[in-house]
């Protein structure tokens, strides 16, 4: 299932056109279960079937992997501004180590770029805008 777009800051997993078309924000809580992605610009956030979050490019390569696997894994967005994948049981098995910043929205770039942004500040990214 892919997110869909809104106007309106949730904490449903929904994702919001900023003013800028060149990114999309995302803001939590949102979900992303195996086989669901969203898309925006050059780059795809998906998590795979294997439990392995991934960013392609328009061209479908990967271009940043957390490299994690697994069945039933799921990627969350959180509300403390964390991305984290849990297994089944609760376990975090990968996580982006920025818990403590409520209010950071998850902006995909129209270059590709993944980042975890509070106040227009960049916490955290992938580095694969291009």
């Amino acid at each position: 299932m892919t997110i869909e777009p809104t106007t309106e800051p949730s904490t449903k997993p929904t994702a919001s056109s900023t003013a800028s078309p060149a990114s999309r924000s995302i803001y939590a809580t949102a979900v992303l279960d195996p086989g669901q992605s969203v898309t925006w610009g050059k780059g795809t956030l998906a998590m795979t079937s294997g439990g392995n979050l991934i960013v392609t490019d328009e061209r479908g390569v990967t271009r940043w992997a957390t490299h994690t696997s697994g069945s039933n894994l799921q990627t969350v967005f959180q509300d403390d501004g964390c991305l984290a994948i849990y297994d089944p049981e609760g376990n975090v098995m990968w996580s982006s180590y920025t818990n403590g910043n409520p209010g950071a929205v998850l902006v995909m770039t129209a270059s590709g770029n993944i980042q975890i942004q509070l106040g227009g500040t960049s916490l955290w990214q992938t580095g694969t805008g291009h």
